[in-house]
């Protein structure tokens, strides 16, 4: 197992390598830039200016190593020259841990500290909405495969498709309107009442970190968190809904075959409780499938739901996503889509793993 793991790793690291390079030479190949908005918008900026701001920031530089012809302030053309270009500089940057700066949306903050900015809240959304399906989708699914074709079968597969077939913003807007607006049970989006010192996240990092960070809040950090997850409620019934029912599909199939295996009649043929037979020798035996979904979803923890947060004005990382695409801020993409890639494929590691650990059968030599 320790050699599969070095091994894999390794092999991670290296498809990462191919990756980053991928994501960073398609974005920059794409037209526009940082500054074509801003010529659009004033007629008085030339072309000049916008070279000039191009070399602050190294994008007149070809992208791979080349050749390398500048030209002066004049336009006139200087000698060539060879260059590392701009991934081999962004790379050794990203491992000395600096992302770079936001062009657009936040100009001149580094794109850590934003991602940082947003990371709690995409946490706290996903996170809770992961809970919240497993604690429905496992049970329901095992349910309704010992109980195949009986009413609560039929129920919990008709509303498995309904939740697969339903968009998530239609699921959304539907619940905002009946819950928020018709009989305003839930706020129809944000993180925090109007008025409200402080937010859910503020509040547990001032908790967590013994009231030096927020003192503001001192005193009032349950009543915040209490009106985040009022907030939270109608996001994270949207996401659990949705993928409760995928789940709940999985483990229904998953163990519905295990359920067909002689070794299930073996262990009711010893005379073991039903119960004992479906949990510890049917259940554990149907989770691979499980895992497989479970591990996937672990780079959703980070890159959050772009249509979920953007229905109910959410501040996570799958908005600023698409406000940075919108505001051609490649540095902020760059770092989003880099850090979710490598989340995917160390999952995936992480899944095989625990394959092993679930199925002793299962050995990596």
């Amino acid at each position: 197992m320790t050699n599969f793991i070095i091994r894999r790793t390794i092999q991670n690291i290296v498809m990462l390598f191919f990756i980053s390079m991928l994501i960073y030479v398609v974005l920059n190949l794409a037209p526009g830039g940082p500054f074509d908005t801003l010529a659009l918008s004033n007629p008085r900026i030339t072309k000049s200016m916008i070279d000039r701001l191009n070399r602050l920031l190294d994008l007149d530089k070809p992208i791979l190593p080349g050749k390398y012809c500048p030209v002066d302030e004049a336009g006139r053309p200087l000698p060539c020259r060879f260059d590392q270009g701009r991934y081999v500089r962004w790379l050794q940057r990203v491992i000395a841990g600096d992302w770079g700066e936001s062009w657009t949306m936040q100009k001149g903050t580094p794109v850590t500290r934003m991602i940082g900015q947003r990371l709690g809240y995409t946490i706290l959304l996903m996170g809770l909405s992961l809970l919240v399906a497993l604690f429905f989708a496992i049970p329901i699914g095992v349910l309704s495969a010992v109980k195949q074709y009986s009413i609560i079968d039929y129920v919990a597969t008709t509303l498995a498709f309904f939740g697969q077939s339903m968009p998530t913003f239609w699921t959304g807007l539907m619940l905002m309107a009946i819950f928020a607006v018709q009989f305003k049970l839930f706020p129809t989006g944000g993180v925090r009442t109007t008025g409200m010192e402080g937010d859910i996240i503020e509040a547990l990092a001032r908790i967590f970190s013994f009231g030096r960070k927020y003192p503001e809040l001192a005193g009032r950090e349950f009543a915040a968190i209490l009106d985040g997850l009022w907030h939270v409620s109608l996001p994270v019934i949207v996401l659990a809904f949705f993928n409760m029912a995928s789940w709940t599909r999985f483990t229904r199939a998953s163990m519905l075959e295990v359920l067909r295996q002689d070794y299930m009649r073996t262990a009711r043929a010893k005379g073991l409780v039903e119960r004992v037979v479906i949990l510890k020798h049917g259940f554990r035996n149907s989770l691979i499938p499980l895992i497989t979904l479970l591990c996937l979803a672990i780079p959703g923890l980070f890159g959050g739901a772009i249509i979920t947060e953007s229905i109910f004005s959410w501040p996570g990382m799958g908005r600023m996503y698409i406000d940075a695409v919108a505001n051609v801020d490649w540095p902020v993409v760059q770092g989003l889509l880099v850090i979710t890639a490598t989340l995917t494929v160390f999952a995936n590691l992480l899944a095989d793993i625990l394959y092993a650990v679930v199925d002793p059968r299962i050995q990596y030599t």
